[in-house]
Formats: structure tokens, C-alpha cells, sequence
């Protein structure tokens, strides 16, 4: 993704790309020592990961409200990487995933 590189080159050693119904993206820099600095102790998470995490499914027929899923998202996202339980990139973009869908379900 073009997007997450130019942030990268900013400085951002994560990023968190919300895609509506199609899920999320999350890229994490390729930069090692900067990765380090923010993460150090999840050390599930290796630099130059990226990962696309499907969204949830919300059953046909139910009136749909996103206002926020985004910012649930990336709530669920932070409270996921900060845990005291070593999540993989993979489990934490799922529970953002889940708590953004909790948000649409609403």
C-alpha cells in the first residue's frame, strides 16, 4: 500500500487502515530498532508484517448503523496491542475487527 509506506516514512511504526465492509489493514514498519521503541515488549509482532483482517459478518436484513465502527477499531486496536496477553497481529486486528462490528450491531 502506497498509503502505509508514505506513513511509515513519517515515522509511523504502525498502521491501522480501516476498509468499511472489507475489514481492516495493518502494516507495521520494516524499521526494527523503531518498531522496538513503541512494542517492545510484544515481540509477536515482526517488522514488515502486514495483514488484512476480514470484517465480521452482519446478518442480511439488519439496519446497519457505522457511525464510530471506525473509531471502535481503532479502540479495540490500541486496548489490543497495550494488553498484558501477547497478542498476535492477526488476534488483535480480529478483536478490533469484532469490537467495531459490536459497534454496527448497535
Amino acid at each position: 500500500h502506497e498509503v502505509t509506506n508514505h506513513l511509515h516514512q513519517s515515522g509511523c511504526a504502525v498502521v491501522l487502515l480501516s476498509l468499511g465492509s472489507k475489514g481492516s489493514f495493518i502494516s507495521i514498519t520494516s524499521d526494527e530498532n523503531r518498531l522496538a521503541q513503541i512494542i517492545a515488549k510484544n515481540n509477536y509482532w515482526k517488522a514488515g508484517s502486514n495483514i488484512h483482517i476480514p470484517a465480521f459478518a452482519i446478518p442480511e436484513g439488519r439496519k446497519i448503523n457505522t457511525n464510530g465502527a471506525g473509531d471502535a477499531l481503532f479502540a479495540g486496536f490500541c486496548w489490543a496491542a497495550s494488553s498484558i496477553e501477547k497478542l498476535t497481529l492477526e488476534q488483535a486486528g480480529n478483536f478490533a475487527s469484532l469490537v467495531a462490528r459490536q459497534r454496527c450491531d448497535s
